[in-house]
């Protein structure tokens, strides 16, 4: 993705007029998307106060050190120009290393265009600022003064243009010698800053490393130093980086130290000659190689042809120490008419005083000193003739390798994964395909959204008509971006000042052209910032049915403000009741101080803050429509509960906290039949204030409710919650679904006054997950007994930490777990044999039920059946069950039988998998992978059988994996698995929890 740096700085030697240019911020133009961020996570303090614990926090933006953030900005910088003109395509495609850009053009008036238009495409079109211009013409720099409307700011000229540093930023930053452009001579120049190293290997490679020498110009001094660092690392044995070297070789290192300040007598015109490079009517590229026993070396000079004569000039060279063997194989890959020489030129490989550099022949091509071979051009020496280096080739074996086309009906998914050395690999890259493949078949951010949107636009006189013109055009590019209609977005419209005026109410127009159309005729009007009267009016006359209003809908107010309101009291007051019925309020707040005011009316995180009105643009759309149309839980289809403590061990505040967090993880959700249901319950003494999971359809009507909800006070009964969520919540009268994940969210500030072992494991039973909200210095030893796993626990010091970021956080592992990603038909084999006690088979299935309850199970996700072995048919079928529950309870009642003759026949269990379970009849799916896991703590008692089995079951695909338990013959398991990464051990029945969520990263993700 990145150009080459040696190209760059070829091309920016072509042509008369050169000119550098630095693209402003440029990793921060771009945004990270919403459902990449975690990618990007990172732990700080909250709050950057030292004394709060750490939180994982996420990038937005692309940032100088990840190492995929320079290709991430060229590519977007390419996307911004793509419909540009192609000369100022080619500028940003062929000549950018990163952020910089280095062009060379015939003409001052040619080099001034392009900039120009190259500089409002990156301004137009992706708010991108080109700067920091240098050039070795004058007239280039003045192009602010001679084009029109002051085109070019001269702040966007560099501040210092007479020596550019081409040691680009994206390089080491220790670099002491750096390859300089002098712009008034238009010549390449070296500056020697000696900074003394140590004498060790460290700090000769620091100083070596340190002449930044790109085109070659001075490689015949630098390998000098390579070949003393090579000469010393062979007489020591000590290899470490900071032990000291011989000092037999230190005088010779502190005489090619001292003799780099030579290189600052070097002047290189940075032209390559004066006949243009685009001009010029032929063009030779003159390769001279030499080798030496201890260099090879290679060097090009560019010869260009006009009408009347030729030029040669240095094009690029290249030094480096041979490899220790018998002989060298070189191979150039270069561009124009291509000329190979028979040379005397040893320069490289016999290296030369720095002094004597400048006018070696090196660098001053010497025609008259060369034969040249008089062989047609592109012709190579045969090697038959070549005396001088003779490589022996070796005779390698040939493989004929077949392709497997995965669209043929015949290509088996062993075969494929026959290609890869490991199962891991295998899944990550079918991961990668299928996660972009999602990305790409996705419609726009907000196509799926339902809400009822009002904008609010502040038109008092703090502000112009332009700045108000410029909220009416930010308005319309949002609209532009929504799917409007009556089963989608419905947005509505009001203008204030001292009155509210031109009302569009929601259901007013019911496609997108007429209501920009009704927006552009709004004029603006002047006078106070009476918020409150607009705010009033959207509650009352605007959020209504007759008018819109949708109760399946959600309902956001997005208010464009640059001023404190003229009656904040009554503002305030307006709030609280909008806020009351649910309705989500955003602010974009310009000025320099938004105040206390727009925190105050903008939900939590929903505050956007500008210094101008020149912010309305773009950027700000995206990270608008990025918090409306967030659907990290769009797919998610859950039955959730919040059981909130009440206890005396908490005050009103604090519980307050509580529901107000709650309110905005509800936010967040998608809540419907389909998607999401959420029940809540508050507990102290006793439970009350039940709200089932079916009582309520809508945000508005469950916040509602939930604000309802008074403090109690009293002890900490726990038990008594969770034994409600189980007997009485969790229940198909109470909307319990079937095909829905079933989720606690647990808010408690201590410890339980009762014991809670019970009804948490009653709870696992059914498949249950428990995330736990522990708040509080209070030992959280309880919070990590009744969660489903230590990641299920969060933490907060105090009822502040109730924030936005927990909330996050929290919706995080609810919507975007890793486990919920994958298509997959399990069958588990679960050892049954005589070697197996009771207590040891009770342990194999809860081991199987801790797997199965971090997986999506369902038609679409994944699937489960179990068998026992030995035995003649499966437990239950993979399609007999779509839910958590129900798959826990069946593997529970799977009874412990002893055989007579109970031996580990694992040919047998392959067989029953492949022939009964592996059926289309009994839910197998096409479209989805076949995995078995065995578990076994025996042999294989029909070793024949199980060889058999085991090709024929890997034949149709089915990934086979085993999990050896205390003295398991292991190579019996290598022998029936898919890959040999694909067995596990553990020591005995009672060791199972560290295979758990390694056995869940191999179903869901193979990470």
């Amino acid at each position: 993705m990145l150009n080459n740096l040696v190209g760059i700085l070829l091309r920016f030697r072509q042509e008369k007029v050169a000119i550098t240019m630095d693209i402003e911020h440029m990793f921060y133009n771009f945004k990270v998307p919403l459902e990449q961020r975690r990618f990007l996570r990172f732990l700080w303090h909250r709050n950057n106060d030292f004394e709060q614990p750490l939180v994982a926090y996420q990038m937005t933006r692309h940032v100088f050190g990840n190492s995929t953030s320079p290709s991430v900005a060229n590519f977007g910088l390419r996307k911004v120009v793509e419909g540009a003109d192609s000369d100022v395509k080619c500028l940003i495609n062929n000549n950018f290393y990163v952020d910089d850009g280095l062009l060379s053009y015939q003409t001052e008036s040619n080099t001034i265009d392009l900039v120009l238009r190259t500089q409002k495409a990156l301004q137009d079109n992706g708010r991108i600022r080109l700067h920091k211009f240098t050039s070795n013409s004058r007239q280039v720099l003045k192009m602010q003064d001679t084009v029109p409307l002051n085109a070019c700011d001269p702040n966007d000229l560099s501040k210092d243009p007479k020596n550019l540093d081409l040691g680009i930023a994206t390089l080491p930053t220790q670099r002491s010698l750096g390859l300089l452009w002098d712009t008034e001579t238009d010549s390449f120049t070296y500056k020697v800053n000696r900074v003394e190293k140590p004498y060790t290997r460290r700090g000769l490679l620091s100083t070596i490393n340190s002449v930044y020498d790109p085109l070659g110009f001075a490689q015949p001094v630098i390998i000098q130093g390579k070949l003393l660092l090579r000469e010393m690392m062979s007489i020591t044995s000590k290899t470490d980086l900071d032990d000291p070297l011989p000092e037999l070789l230190h005088g010779k290192w502190v005489t090619w130290t001292n003799s780099l300040s030579h290189l600052e007598s070097l002047n290189i015109p940075r032209m390559y000659s004066d006949i243009s490079y685009k001009a010029a009517t032929n063009r030779e590229v003159l390769v001279f190689a030499d080798a030496s026993k201890d260099v090879i070396a290679a060097v090009a000079y560019l010869k260009l042809y006009d009408v009347n004569r030729s030029t040669l000039s240095f094009l690029m060279g290249k030094a480096k120490e041979t490899v220790l063997v018998e002989f060298v194989f070189l191979v150039f890959q270069l561009n124009g008419t291509i000329s190979v020489l028979k040379t005397i030129q040893q320069i490289a490989t016999r290296c030369i005083d720095p002094s004597k550099l400048a006018e070696s022949s090196w660098l001053n091509y010497m025609e008259n000193t060369v034969e040249l071979i008089s062989e047609p051009e592109h012709c190579l020496i045969d090697p038959e003739h070549d005396q001088e280096i003779y490589p022996e080739v070796d005779t390698c074996t040939t493989y004929k390798c077949e392709i497997i086309d995965s669209s043929k009906p015949n290509a088996r998914f062993c075969d494929i994964f026959s290609r890869f050395s490991s199962w891991n690999r295998l899944v990550r890259t079918v991961s990668r395909i299928k996660f972009w493949a999602a990305e790409h078949r996705k419609d726009a951010d907000c196509s799926s959204l339902k809400t009822d949107i009002v904008f609010l636009l502040d038109a008092s006189g703090s502000m112009s008509a332009q700045s108000f013109n410029r909220e009416l055009a930010f308005v319309e590019d949002v609209i532009q971006r929504l799917p409007i209609g009556s089963r989608a977005v419905q947005v509505g419209f009001l203008a204030f000042s001292t009155n509210v005026y031109n009302t569009i109410y929601l259901n007013q127009y019911g496609d997108r052209k007429s209501l920009i159309a009704a927006i552009k005729q709004v004029r603006y009007s002047g006078g106070q910032t009476y918020t409150s009267k607009v705010l009033s009016v959207a509650n009352t006359m605007v959020f209504t049915a007759v008018h819109g209003d949708r109760d399946d809908a959600n309902n956001i107010i997005i208010l464009l403000t640059d001023g404190i309101s003229s009656t904040p009291r009554d503002t305030s007051h307006e709030v609280q009741l909008l806020r009351s019925r649910g309705i989500e309020m955003m602010v974009v707040a310009i000025g320099n101080n938004p105040g206390s005011e727009a925190r105050t009316i903008s939900s939590s995180g929903d505050l956007f803050t500008l210094s101008n009105f020149q912010g309305l643009n773009k950027s700000l759309t995206e990270r608008l429509l990025d918090t409306m149309c967030d659907a990290d839980c769009s797919n998610l289809k859950a039955d959730l509960l919040f059981i909130v403590d009440a206890s005396g061990s908490m005050k009103p505040a604090p519980f307050n906290r509580e529901l107000s967090f709650v309110e905005d993880v509800i936010h967040s959700l998608s809540l419907g039949p389909e998607t999401i249901q959420i029940g809540f319950m508050a507990f102290s003494t006793t439970v009350y204030n039940i709200i089932n999971l079916n009582q309520f359809r809508d945000k508005k009507s469950l916040v509602s409710a939930i604000k309802q909800v008074q403090y109690s006070g009293l002890a900490t009964y726990t038990s008594s919650a969770l034994q409600q969520a189980n007997t009485n919540i969790f229940t198909a009268r109470h909307g319990d679904r079937n095909d829905a994940e079933d989720i606690i969210i647990l808010l408690t500030d201590g410890i339980s006054s009762t014991n809670t072992s019970r009804e948490v494991h009653e709870l696992r039973s059914r498949g249950i997950e428990i995330f736990v909200i522990a708040i509080g210095n209070s030992p959280k030893s309880e919070a990590h007994n009744i969660a489903s796993t230590d990641e299920d626990v969060f933490t907060s010091l105090d009822f502040q930490g109730l924030n936005q970021s927990l909330a996050e956080n929290l919706l995080y592992k609810l919507c975007d777990d890793d486990h919920k990603s994958l298509k997959r038909d399990l069958v588990f084999a679960i050892d049954r044999t005589n070697s197996v006690n009771s207590r040891e088979y009770f342990n194999e299935k809860q081991f199987v039920n801790e797997i199965i309850k971090k997986l999506v199970i369902g038609p679409e996700d994944v699937q489960v059946s179990a068998l026992t072995y030995p035995s003649s048919t499966p437990s239950f079928w993979l399609n007999t069950f779509n839910n958590v529950s129900n798959i826990v309870a069946a593997i529970n009642n799977i009874p412990f039988i002893h055989y007579a003759n109970g031996r580990s026949r694992l040919g047998g269990a392959l067989a029953l998998a492949r022939t009964q379970a592996f059926q289309k009849g009994h839910g197998d799916r096409p479209d989805a992978p076949n995995m078995l896991i065995v578990i076994t703590d025996g042999f294989a008692y029909d070793h024949s059988l199980m060889q058999q089995e085991a090709k024929l079951i890997h034949a149709e695909g089915v990934i086979v994996a085993a999990i050896g338990v205390g003295h398991a013959r292991m190579s019996d398991l290598q022998e029936m698995v898919t890959a040999p990464s694909l067995v596990f051990h553990t020591n005995s029945f009672t060791s199972f929890g560290s295979l758990v969520e390694r056995i869940v990263s191999l179903v869901s993700t193979g990470k």
